[in-house]
C-alpha cells in the first residue's frame, strides 16, 4: 500500500523517495495543540530533535556533523548561546549535504545520510523533520528491505509520541 503525503507542508527527502507519509498523525496532532512550531517552542523543537536524533547518533560517520549534534545538546541544557546552536546548525548542513552515503548492502552509509540530515534539521528547529529522518535511519539500519513497510516505524514513532509529551508536559 502506498500513502500520498501530505501535500500542505513540504516533503522531506524520504517522504519523496518513498510517496509515503512519515509524520504518525498523533505525533502531528500533538505538534499542533502545543503549537510546536511557534517562536516561544523553538527551545522545545531543539530538545525534541535532538532527542531523536540521539536515538541513532551510533550511525553518524562525519565527525563535523557530531560535532553539531554536541553542540546542540548543549543548547538543549541551556549550556551554550543561540550563535552557536545556529554555527552549528549551519555547519552541520553543509556536511550533511556532502554525504555520499554508501553503496554498501546493509544500507549503513545510506542510514548515516539521514542521521546526518536529521542534525541538520534538529538543530535548525525542524523538529518533526529530524524526527522522520531519525525513524527513517533506525529501519534503514537493521533492515533496508523494510523502509517502505509503514509498521517497520511503529516503535519509534511510538516512542517519538512519548518523548514529545515528556518534553512538552502534554497529558
Amino acid at each position: 500500500m502506498i500513502i500520498v503525503a501530505d501535500v500542505s507542508r513540504p516533503l522531506c527527502v524520504i517522504e519523496a523517495y518513498l510517496e509515503i507519509e512519515m509524520i504518525p498523525e498523533e505525533l502531528k496532532r500533538i505538534a499542533a495543540a502545543i503549537n510546536l512550531d511557534s517562536d516561544e517552542q523553538f527551545k522545545l523543537r531543539i530538545q525534541f530533535g535532538i532527542s531523536c536524533i540521539q536515538r541513532v547518533k551510533g550511525l553518524l560517520t562525519d565527525n563535523q556533523i557530531a560535532d553539531a549534534l554536541s553542540i546542540g545538546e548543549k543548547f538543549a541544557e541551556g549550556e551554550c548561546a543561540r550563535d552557536d546552536l545556529d554555527n552549528a546548525a549551519a555547519l552541520a548542513a553543509k556536511a550533511a549535504q556532502s554525504h555520499a552515503g554508501s553503496g554498501s548492502l546493509d544500507g549503513s552509509g545510506n542510514a548515516a545520510v539521514s542521521v546526518g540530515r536529521g542534525v541538520a534539521a534538529a538543530l535548525a528547529g525542524r523538529a518533526l523533520e529530524a524526527s522522520e529522518y531519525a525513524a527513517y535511519a533506525s529501519v534503514y539500519a537493521y533492515a533496508s528491505y523494510a523502509v517502505s513497510d509503514l509498521s517497520a516505524y511503529v516503535p519509534e514513532q511510538e516512542w517519538q509520541i512519548t518523548r514529545l509529551k515528556e518534553l512538552a508536559c502534554y497529558a
